[in-house]
């Protein structure tokens, strides 16, 4: 992975750790002393590696002499130094032969502070989830990061004192089906409130993913930080789809009303829309009847600024712009 920052890549005083042990792994940073067992482990998976998530256009592993391997080790050693970025090799507890790789490296996306890749060779296959598991487990106890992107398993927008906002996967879908389903989630739901169906929500997801790769903000789903579960949505989109104003969101399932999780990760939104991603305003859109809804916009700090025209309906407008 290559890096090009301009801001420091984690704090002044925070020491990257020097690794993670497990029953079945172990993490230490990757140096030229694991060169010819780096090699090996690589060189023997090659295809193995590139059907990995967060591998998916094949350019890599691509062929390298042992030597040029060694630089490549040597350059992962430098950033590492320079914390720049951050290379672990995974090594077998018992022979401390090279098992993977874990890499953490700024992310290209001013969503996501930072992007967690890695790899295991084909030998070791079945580690490739518990180590993807206790990797991320790990970055969000003992590192400094607002939100990590594991492409190909979990992108993660924000994180709150309970939720994690992540990225839309089409298998979302089905545990938001309860909120879409549901006729009385759904009461104050876009034009006219009605509920829908299975096929119809699969294909709102899809929409809310594409515009997520359009305009590089979208909803997200809301995910427990503890269980993993998705209970709603929440984020950022343009208003009917289309702009030009975008409008932040919070749709939950009926049993997470009451508990101020709008609140929450309203907030959160507002943070990354005027933080990353440099927006200059962004506005909340209700129906003047759901009360419980303008209550989350005032009590994230938006002002009202009277009724709009919008989803075929005169509503109300809150607005909320930096600082």
């Amino acid at each position: 992975m290559e890096t090009d920052q301009r801001t420091p890549f984690v704090p002044e005083r925070f020491v990257a750790p020097a690794g993670l042990a497990t029953a079945s792994f172990l993490l230490e940073p990757l140096g030229p002393q694991h060169n010819e067992s780096d090699h090996d482990a690589w060189t023997s998976s090659i295809e193995h590696i590139r059907s990995t998530p967060g591998y998916p256009d094949g350019s890599w592993p691509h062929p390298m002499t042992l030597e040029q391997n060694r630089g490549d080790l040597e350059r992962h050693q430098r950033d590492f130094e320079q914390r720049k970025g951050f290379t672990y090799t995974v090594l077998d507890p018992g022979s401390r032969s090279v098992i993977g790789c874990v890499y953490v490296y700024p992310s290209k996306q001013p969503l996501h502070d930072a992007e967690l890749l890695l790899w295991v060779r084909a030998t070791h296959a079945q580690l490739d989830q518990p180590l993807w598991q206790a990797v991320w487990d790990w970055l969000e106890r003992d590192w400094p990061f607002r939100s990590v992107s594991a492409p190909g398993r979990l992108e993660v927008v924000a994180t709150t004192e309970r939720f994690r906002l992540q990225l839309l996967r089409p298998l979302d879908a089905e545990p938001l089906q309860r909120l879409y389903g549901d006729p009385e989630a759904m009461r104050y739901v876009g034009a006219d409130g009605s509920v829908r169906t299975p096929e119809q929500t699969a294909a709102g997801v899809g929409r809310l993913i594409d515009h997520q790769h359009e305009h590089g903000f979208s909803l997200w789903a809301v995910a427990g930080r503890d269980h993993g579960e998705v209970i709603g949505v929440a984020g950022l989109v343009l208003v009917e789809m289309a702009g030009p104003e975008v409008e932040v969101v919070y749709e939950l399932v009926r049993d997470a009303w009451g508990r101020g999780i709008a609140t929450e990760v309203g907030r959160a939104c507002l943070d990354v829309a005027f933080g990353p991603l440099g927006l200059e305003r962004v506005v909340a859109l209700s129906y003047p009847e759901n009360a419980p809804s303008v209550r989350v916009m005032q009590k994230i700090g938006m002002r009202d600024d009277g009724e709009f025209e919008a989803y075929g309906r005169r509503l109300v407008r809150y607005v909320a712009e930096p600082g």
